[in-house]
């Protein structure tokens, strides 16, 4: 995967990571899916590297995880991020109360 090859020789490439730990997390593929790696790569861009945008994927790859709690944890606290998108957060929360984790289908607003 291009992500993991970025990762390799640049790990210092934060955008890379997080992209690579929402891939982890939310592929529609369930073979390029691992919720464990993802929260591991999302957590640690995120202690090194706060931004609002690891939040989403945070709480994405916790639910891929099953860990629902959790999901909707993180998932707050990127809703309240000011001028964040409101609406795709308010669609994983919905998605998490039911017991399902994201499908990621392009940009943020695409979540399924």
């Amino acid at each position: 995967m291009q992500y993991e090859k970025a990762i390799t020789e640049h790990g210092d490439d934060w955008t890379a990571m997080n992209n690579f730990a929402r891939l982890l997390a939310t592929c529609p593929d369930a073979r390029f899916r691992d919720g464990k790696r993802a929260v591991s790569i999302a957590m640690e861009v995120y202690q090194k590297n706060p931004q609002e945008c690891t939040l989403y994927v945070i709480a994405a790859a916790y639910a891929e995880t099953g860990d629902f709690t959790s999901a909707t944890n993180w998932a707050y606290k990127a809703r309240d991020v000011p001028g964040y998108d409101r609406v795709a957060i308010e669609k994983m929360l919905a998605e998490f109360k039911l017991g399902r984790a994201c499908r990621w289908q392009g940009t943020l607003d695409r979540w399924k």
